[in-house]
């Protein structure tokens, strides 16, 4: 089966013209023909002749269509891919002028809080402004994200993954200080295939969910694992209520948010989908009620 598929692989993209098909299933079915009349006993050019006429009547024809069906089709997805790389264009254009007006007015807020009353009205309802424009700018970025993962291509690299999780910790400095967690960092990780950038993506969302819905205080294990598939597991452990299985497989769905605490549904969407563009996968193991979850992710394994 395999050999028969190279084969057509090779002979497929030299039958751009009618006449080439109508040849080569003349000539297929002249030889069989010829064959079939010398095993009955008559002549084989009569049957050679007989079966050349009759199927270049009936194949050519049959190869217009087709390759009038085919460049159709051809036509219409390079057609799509244009219309495609246009929407992206314009969605990010328009994702970054929000983003930049978002910025704006929580700056704006920000300023009010600062001239205002602590104790007034205007006070809180500048910080309640503050506090939603930065969430949808960060909703805006995960977009822009999840659109740049479908489209980018990156070179798969031996991640430094102690440093790629200190740049995460950077990241999310200000939610360490709200949730005080107690991080527990293994004494070695294994070494993976991946890209860095989006690998910090990846620990950004599964630590910043770990301090979210994770005990209190949050008691976070992380640990790495080679598998016997020549992948490395990578996880992250809380001490949270944990998940029942209904909800195990809603969890990578884009939009699905199980505890509204704080976020817009979208991170372990995106650590889905940057798992899957680095050839690995994601998971969730949890025993259900008061027992913790572990997320993981896997990569392929550097040498």
């Amino acid at each position: 089966m395999q050999y028969l598929r190279r084969f057509w692989a090779t002979i497929i993209p030299l039958i751009d013209r009618p006449w080439k098909i109508a040849l080569i299933s003349t000539t297929v079915s002249a030889v069989l023909s010829t064959i079939l009349t010398a095993l009955a006993g008559g002549s084989p050019l009569v049957g050679f002749l007989i079966g050349t006429v009759i199927a270049f009547l009936i194949s050519y024809p049959i190869s217009l269509l087709t390759l009038n069906t085919l460049q159709i089709i051809n036509r219409q997805n390079a057609e799509l891919r244009q219309l495609n790389q246009e929407l992206d264009t314009y969605s990010h254009t328009v994702a970054h002028n929000m983003k930049n007006t978002i910025t704006s007015i929580g700056l704006a807020s920000e300023l009010i809080q600062m001239q205002s009353d602590p104790t007034g009205k205007i006070h809180k309802n500048a910080e309640k402004i503050n506090r939603l424009t930065y969430a949808l700018a960060d909703t805006i970025e995960s977009l822009l994200l999840l659109a740049s993962i479908r489209g980018e291509e990156v070179e798969m690299l031996p991640v430094d993954m102690a440093e790629a999780f200190e740049m995460a910790k950077l990241r999310l400095e200000e939610q360490i200080d709200t949730y005080q967690p107690e991080i527990k960092l293994p004494d070695h990780w294994d070494i993976g295939l991946g890209y860095t950038p989006w690998i910090v993506e990846i620990w950004v969302n599964l630590l910043s969910n770990a301090m979210k819905y994770g005990g209190t205080p949050p008691v976070i294990h992380l640990g790495s694992e080679r598998c016997a598939d020549n992948s490395v597991r990578f996880w992250i452990r809380d001490n949270g209520r944990g998940l029942e299985q209904e909800e195990q497989q809603q969890l990578f769905k884009k939009f699905t948010q199980l505890e509204r605490i704080d976020g817009h549904g979208l991170g372990l969407s995106i650590v889905a989908q940057i798992a899957l563009r680095l050839d690995g996968l994601v998971g969730v193991e949890s025993d259900g009620k008061n027992s913790g979850s572990c997320f993981y992710f896997t990569l392929p394994a550097s040498g």
